[in-house]
C-alpha cells in the first residue's frame, strides 16, 4: 500500500518539466536507436550476412531491449515486459515510455506496481498545484 502524505512536498531538486522530458527522451531514444542499428549492421557484416533492412531492424530491436532492460525495472516494468520491445512499432513506443519515465527519476508520475508500493510515498507536486507524484519512501519529506 502506498503511503500518502497529503501535505508533504519533496525535498531537494524539482522534477523535470514536461518540455525537458520530451527533449531528453527524444535525444536519448534516437541515440540508442542509432547505436543499436550500427551495432546490428556491424554484427551482420561480421557474420557475413547480407545486411538487409528487415534483419538489421530485428537485431536493432533486440539490442534496444538489452539497452533498456535494467532501466525499465527501475521505472515500474518487470524484466519480462521487455520482450514486448520485439513487437514492431509497439516496441518503439515502449522504449520511448521507458526512457520518458527514466528522465523523471527519482520521482514517479505513474502508479507503482503492488509489489513496489512499499518503496514509494505519494506527495504533492512541488510546481503543479493539485497534482500528486510519488517519491522514494526513504526520503525525508518536510511537512507543510
Amino acid at each position: 500500500m502506498v503511503r500518502t502524505s497529503p501535505n508533504a512536498r519533496p525535498e531537494g531538486r524539482r522534477p523535470r518539466s514536461w518540455g525537458w522530458r520530451v527533449a531528453l527522451t527524444a535525444v536519448t531514444t534516437a541515440a540508442l536507436l542509432v547505436v543499436a542499428h550500427q551495432v546490428a549492421v556491424l554484427l551482420l557484416y561480421a557474420l557475413s550476412v547480407r545486411a538487409d533492412g528487415v534483419a538489421a531492424a530485428r537485431i536493432t530491436l533486440v539490442l534496444l531491449g538489452f539497452a533498456v532492460w535494467v532501466p525499465a525495472t527501475r521505472v515500474g516494468y518487470r524484466w519480462r515486459d521487455i520482450v514486448l520491445l520485439l513487437i514492431p512499432f509497439y516496441g518503439l513506443f515502449l522504449a520511448l515510455r521507458i526512457v520518458w519515465r527514466c528522465w523523471y527519476l527519482p520521482f514517479a508520475d505513474w502508479m507503482p506496481r503492488p509489489e513496489q508500493q512499499a518503496r514509494w510515498q505519494q506527495v504533492l507536486h512541488p510546481s503543479e498545484p493539485g497534482e500528486l507524484l510519488f517519491v522514494p519512501a526513504g526520503r525525508s519529506l518536510p511537512e507543510g
